[in-house]
């Protein structure tokens, strides 16, 4: 396997060339067919939408798409599409989406790229009919279970940490049955819960108080462990029948405190909830109502909780304006009594955007956004501020904490050279906000030389172009491994071909998968086995980068 690297140290990017206008013999037109996955049949009625996957020049809103219909014979055809890259999606009722040449409904597919006057035939697709799964749920003493919360989980990876989350979910009936439908081909795990009790204002005041226990997530075919559970694999167009589970309880505490608040006269609306800080995306669908209004006094009480590690968050809002606080919480065998969260008014983060050198920038598009690091809080944006014609950005009220800071909608060719909070370099995006009432100005350099990787991806089993692969660059610097703006993915066309642009200088790997779970190639554990197929790229400014890659088979993810 070779490597080729084209490096342009200190090229001056060249103007862009003013394309000829378009004629009408220079659109394009691409055709296929939808057939049944299971059967080779026809589908008729099936939709198919074309998305346009580059931004032309000046453009300030999002692409239109162009749609069409199948036939009786299942055939499709669009005409006056302008050439471009492209992605293209099948949908149809009863039938799982996907776009074209995916590996399975929930990859991404074959970038399509269109040249003046193509004309892209044979753009097939074979949709799997959608799946249902069935079942009932019962209580401990054999009841049926109305209003029983049924769970879809499948693994996922989010910031390189394998996870369960749902991606489906259902109540049951009147008779504790369920019927999930619109189930994709895969390996599932169900799971069945029930939160009855104690919504956000009920408060028990039974004469003779129940047991402190409360229902537990249960998991197919009957634990309430999850790393007992067992994993269903549906394949489509499959009815999967008599997945059925019994709830059970378990032994919780309370969580009890109060907040107090210096951001508003009288009594605030105030609101606390209980987040595992794992982030698990099944542990936060669990935990959703494990929340509680405070009382006149800034007193609360959450009931029904499980031992484990918590982040105790309080948030109220005044106006058109939202304040919140956070704690560590861990609970174990008894109550925990006397949590204090304190909410103060937060502080203005301001700052600039500039280039680094003389010449205008167009920023209409550039924003500044903030996300927690605290994984528990991975789903809440804390702020997000667009930038002005001077380069000037401001967010208000924002909480002292660590974030991770990722600046948005640069110009094509830009990429962040260095950010500064006050004399400290923050380049790799790790922002910690220190109390104390008042932040230093944030200075962000943006530099026009980004770099680009391109190349092609071949199949050492065909010795052919592989297209629908999965390209991804991973950075190698340990200060940016745990920065996701950093890492770059796309798929190869349909001649195998990609390209990775605005790209930040700095030491890279690039591999190619024939088909992996999204976001594990954040987890060093599933690149490592591999590691040997990636190639090095040491991207410089303005650098141009050709990279021949070999396909890592579907089996090796």
């Amino acid at each position: 396997m070779r490597v080729h690297l084209l490096l342009s140290i200190g090229f001056i990017a060249a103007p862009l060339v003013a394309q000829p206008p378009l004629k009408p013999e220079d659109l394009c037109r691409l055709e296929g067919r939808v057939l049944n996955a299971a059967t080779g049949t026809p589908l008729s009625k099936a939709t198919l939408t074309l998305m346009r996957n580059d931004a032309g020049a000046g453009m300030t809103s999002p692409p239109t798409n162009f749609t069409t219909s199948t036939d009786a014979e299942g055939r499709f055809a669009m005409r006056d599409i302008e050439p471009g890259r492209y992605r293209l999606r099948a949908t149809r009722t009863g039938f799982v989406g996907i776009e074209y040449n995916a590996r399975g409904p929930n990859r991404s597919g074959t970038m399509i790229t269109l040249e003046r006057g193509q004309q892209a035939k044979e753009l097939n697709f074979r949709l799997p009919p959608h799946a249902v799964i069935t079942g009932r749920v019962i209580d401990p003493d054999g009841e049926p279970m109305e209003n029983a919360m049924i769970q879809l989980v499948r693994t996922t990876y989010v910031r390189g940490k394998k996870q369960m989350s749902p991606v489906n979910n259902i109540s049951t009936n009147d008779l504790g049955e369920y019927r999930m439908f619109g189930v994709a081909p895969g390996k599932y795990f169900v799971s069945a819960t029930y939160r009855g009790m104690y919504g956000m204002n009920n408060v028990d005041r039974s004469a003779t108080p129940a047991p402190e226990e409360d229902f537990v997530p249960v998991w197919y075919p009957g634990t309430t462990d999850a790393a007992a559970a067992v994993q269903i694999d549906v394949a489509a167009g499959a009815q999967v029948s008599n997945i059925n589970l019994k709830l059970a309880k378990a032994h919780t505490v309370h969580v009890r405190g109060r907040v107090t608040q210096s951001v508003a006269t009288g009594r605030a609306n105030t609101i606390v909830i209980l987040l595992p800080r794992t982030g698990e995306g099944m542990a936060l669908m669990m935990m959703m109502n494990r929340n509680r209004t405070v009382d006149a006094k800034g007193a609360f009480d959450i009931p029904s909780v499980a031992p484990g590690s918590y982040m105790l968050r309080a948030s109220t809002s005044v106006g058109n304006k939202s304040y919140s606080a956070s704690v560590p919480v861990d609970v174990g065998a008894a109550s925990v009594e006397n949590v204090v969260i304190n909410i103060v008014p937060g502080a203005p983060l301001a700052g600039r955007l500039r280039p680094d050198r003389e010449g205008s920038l167009a920023l209409d598009n550039v924003r500044v956004q903030l996300m927690p690091r605290e994984t528990a809080t991975i789903y809440m944006n804390a702020g997000n501020a667009k930038v002005g014609e001077d380069g000037g950005f401001r967010m208000d009220d924002v909480s002292p904490e660590q974030y991770n800071l990722s600046v948005y909608g640069l110009p094509d060719g830009y990429y962040v050279k260095t950010i500064r909070y006050g004399e400290t370099d923050i380049s790799s995006g790790a922002l910690d906000l220190p109390p104390g009432g008042s932040y230093a100005p944030l200075d962000i350099i943006v530099s026009p030389e980004a770099g680009q990787v391109s190349g092609g991806v071949q199949n050492p089993k065909t010795q052919q172009p592989a297209p629908g692969a999965m390209v991804v660059l991973i950075p190698q610097e340990p200060e940016r491994r745990n920065q996701n703006s950093f890492y770059k993915t796309v798929t190869t066309d349909q001649l195998g071909n990609f390209t990775l642009k605005n790209l930040t200088p700095g030491q890279y790997k690039v591999f190619a998968w024939e088909d992996i779970e999204p976001g594990s190639y954040f987890d060093s554990e599933v690149v490592k086995p591999v590691e040997g197929s990636g190639e090095k790229v040491e991207v410089k400014p303005n650098g141009q980068h050709s990279v021949q890659l070999t396909l890592i088979p579907a089996g090796q993810a």
